[in-house]
């Protein structure tokens, strides 16, 4: 029986056929759960008769506030609390502040 050789072309964009295929899986799963993230999202928005979780509205700000309390309380367990500028205590208690004021407030009776 004759043997059989395959004719073998060099690979698209000089990449592995194999790790090529995997980054193509990746890349569509991404954005396949893109697609279906961005999907809720759109038709939570169009419906004013969805269910509210939360009191609040998240935005970005409040991920940010989030960040730089994290940032503080993670750089002092660490021990690095001499390494925090004065600046950053300042800014991560104002956010504190902002997240803690409904509780605040229902305290002193506003």
């Amino acid at each position: 029986m004759p043997e059989l050789t395959a004719i073998r072309e060099p690979s698209p964009f000089g990449i592995p056929s194999r790790k090529l295929g995997i980054w193509m899986f990746i890349v569509a799963d991404a954005a396949t759960f893109a697609a279906v993230l961005f999907a809720y999202g759109y038709m939570r928005v169009a419906n004013p008769d969805w269910t509210r979780p939360f009191t609040f509205w998240p935005t970005i700000a409040n991920g940010i506030g989030v960040g730089f309390i994290a940032w503080v309380v993670l750089r002092s367990a660490a021990g690095k609390v001499r390494e925090i500028s004065p600046l950053l205590w300042i800014v991560a208690a104002g956010f504190v502040l902002y997240f803690a004021r409904g509780g605040i407030e229902s305290l002193i009776g506003l």
